[in-house]
Parts: C-alpha cells; sequence; structure tokens
C-alpha cells in the first residue's frame, strides 16, 4: 500500500470514531433533553400543526420523526426539504395556525437553504425551534428557540451522529409529548447494550463487501425505515462515490428492479407491518440474481438462500418506534467499508463542503 492509500485510509478513522461514538452520544443526547423537558412541554402546549424543516441528512432525520409521530399521535405533521419550503411555501401553508411549530434541522447552523426558509417563517410570525450542534451559528441565533446539541459536532463533512443524534433528541421530545416517556429511558439504556455489539456488525459489514466488487446499492424499507433507507443511500453515496437507490420495499418492484444483477446489494431495513410481503419481495430480488442483506430486530421466518444472503439481527427486542436510531449506523457502516474497499476517503467526500451554502 502506498504513502497515499495510507494516508486516505488513516483520514476514514476520523469518521470510523464517530460512527463508534454515537454509543455514547446517545444517551449523552437523552440527558440533554431531559434537562429541557419542562421547557420543551410548555413550548408544545396545545400546538397546532408541526413541521419539520431540513436538507440532506436533517431531512431524513424529518421523515423518520415524522413517521414515528404519524404513529403515536392523532395529528399529521408536515416534513418537508428546506428548498421546496422556500420556492413553494403556499403549499404548505394554507392551513396554518398561530400555535404552529416549524422545527429546523442543520449540523452546522448555516445551510443557506434552511436559513431562507428561516426567513419565511419570520415573515409569517411563526415560531421556529432549531437543532444545531454549533452555538453561535446564524439558525442559533435567529430562531424563536435553539436546541444546541454540541457532542454532536464532527470533524468529518460526512455526516453521521450529528444525524442519529437529531433523531433521538426529536425522538425523545414527541414520546413525551404522547404518552411514551418510557421509551427515551429504553434507547438511553439500550445504547450501550447495541454498541457491545458494534465491532461485530462493523466485521460483518466488512467481510460482506469483501466478498464481492458491488457496484450498486439498493435500500429499502417502509415507515419510518423508509427515511433510515435514504439516509443509508445517502452515506454509501457519500463516502464511497457509489451508485445507490432508495424506496420503499414494495415500491421497488414496480419497474425499478429492472437494474438488478450480480454486482448489487439490496438492503431490507425489515418492519413488521407487511413483514411476509417484503420477504416475498427479498426472494424475488435473488431469483433476479441481486445478493440481500436483511436488517431487523425480531425473526426472521425463512431460510437463508431463499429470501436472504445474509441477516443482520440486533436481537434487543425493541419497539420498533426505536429501532431507526440503531439502524442508522448500518448504512454508515457500509458506507465506510466500500469507501476503504475502494480507497476513497470516507470522511471528505469530493465535491462537498462541510457547509453548504449557495
Amino acid at each position: 500500500m502506498n504513502k497515499k492509500s495510507k494516508e486516505k485510509i488513516l483520514n476514514g478513522n476520523i469518521i470510523f470514531r464517530e460512527i463508534k461514538s454515537q454509543g455514547k452520544i446517545w444517551p449523552s443526547v437523552v440527558s440533554d433533553f431531559l434537562k429541557k423537558k419542562d421547557k420543551l412541554v410548555s413550548i408544545f402546549k396545545n400546538h397546532g400543526n408541526i413541521y419539520l424543516i431540513g436538507s440532506g441528512s436533517s431531512y431524513h432525520t424529518g421523515l423518520i420523526t415524522e413517521s414515528i409521530y404519524r404513529n403515536i399521535s392523532n395529528k399529521s405533521p408536515v416534513c418537508v426539504p428546506s428548498s421546496e419550503f422556500l420556492f413553494f411555501p403556499d403549499n404548505y401553508l394554507k392551513n396554518r395556525s398561530d400555535r404552529d411549530i416549524f422545527i429546523l434541522i442543520s449540523r452546522t447552523g448555516e445551510t443557506s437553504d434552511t436559513l431562507m426558509a428561516l426567513d419565511i417563517i419570520e415573515k409569517i410570525g411563526g415560531f421556529s425551534l432549531c437543532l444545531t450542534s454549533f452555538p453561535d451559528s446564524n439558525i442559533s441565533k435567529k430562531s424563536n428557540y435553539s436546541v444546541v446539541l454540541k457532542q454532536c459536532q464532527e470533524r468529518s463533512i460526512t455526516s453521521t451522529r450529528a444525524v442519529s443524534g437529531f433523531t433521538t433528541f426529536i425522538l425523545s421530545l414527541f414520546f413525551t409529548l404522547y404518552g411514551r416517556i418510557d421509551l427515551v429511558g429504553t434507547l438511553s439504556k439500550n445504547s450501550e447494550i447495541f454498541f457491545k455489539r458494534f465491532g461485530h456488525y462493523s466485521n460483518m459489514i466488512n467481510s460482506i463487501i469483501e466478498k464481492q466488487d458491488f457496484d450498486k446499492y439498493i435500500f429499502l424499507g417502509h415507515g419510518p425505515f423508509y427515511g433510515v433507507a435514504r439516509e443509508a443511500a445517502l452515506k454509501v453515496k457519500e463516502m464511497s462515490i457509489t451508485n445507490t437507490e432508495f424506496w420503499q420495499t414494495l415500491e421497488y418492484r414496480h419497474g425499478h428492479n429492472t437494474i438488478l444483477d450480480s454486482s448489487s446489494l439490496v438492503v431490507i431495513f425489515l418492519s413488521k407491518n407487511g413483514n411476509s410481503y417484503q420477504l416475498k419481495t427479498c426472494r424475488e430480488l435473488r431469483k433476479i440474481g441481486a445478493k440481500v442483506l436483511i436488517i431487523c430486530d425480531g425473526k426472521v421466518m425463512d431460510v437463508p438462500g431463499e429470501a436472504y444472503d445474509w441477516l443482520i439481527y440486533a436481537g434487543l427486542g425493541l419497539e420498533e418506534l426505536l429501532q431507526p436510531v440503531f439502524f442508522q449506523i448500518f448504512g454508515q457502516l457500509i458506507g465506510y467499508h466500500q469507501a476503504i474497499k475502494k480507497n476513497i476517503n470516507p470522511s471528505n467526500p469530493r465535491h462537498l463542503e462541510y457547509v453548504v451554502t449557495i
């Protein structure tokens, strides 16, 4: 291995440490939430619509938490990319009330389209709450209420612990608002248990990637796992400069599967709802010739070689409402090991900057 290759892999260790650190980050985020809980509950008392606004990975945080919010409440939140809200605000504000709350998510707090979306919210007199990791950022200064998670700051351009940390905080809030504060403690407690197997998960994913030269990664999931699938696809694309796609699992059968071949790895984040149909889809994809990896926290009533080539079973027995936080590490690890195999620095993707501005 030449000097340049060694340097790229050493730089990649930055993001590997950040991925591994999430086992301590999540309980820390929960602790921060509990300190702010009373204030946040008062802010959200008798709230109207909730808007989740962000770009890139921050948008994916919104998608995951939006789906879970729908599950535990009788309300329908709105999750929208910052730029979409910026260009077509009237599409989302037709039923606005004075009690609406706009949650803006930005790791750096300087993302241009998110800041411009905040300008619109200010003009209409909306209440803004931001999540960021930088206290002196513009979004923190301009929002009505600012949540700063400094422990989620990252050296890497590719975001990992900030995404999962923000997801953890928002879910802790939603669980508390809708009578499931027990899940907040469960999330924190199981973080350490889950990361005791981090080395096993990493080694298993590395072994899968080393077995074959995959040139396409397809990530599939339903409900909150659709957001997890989108985020996983982005992580692999960013870190390893590899073609990726994301879809709802059964939606993928409607023409999108035509690109599959033996160099494709399909990763399924398996939910309880529609389990049998998703496994049937897995069997179809394997018959086409693709390799299939299933990630789940419940037993899969199928045999290896029919529905899947590999299975990652978390074995925590967690409610499905919590699993999307934990499952984010698998996309991160796939991206990392694919990048190292291709001799690409996963911490510093080409064409990207730490702050996305326009």
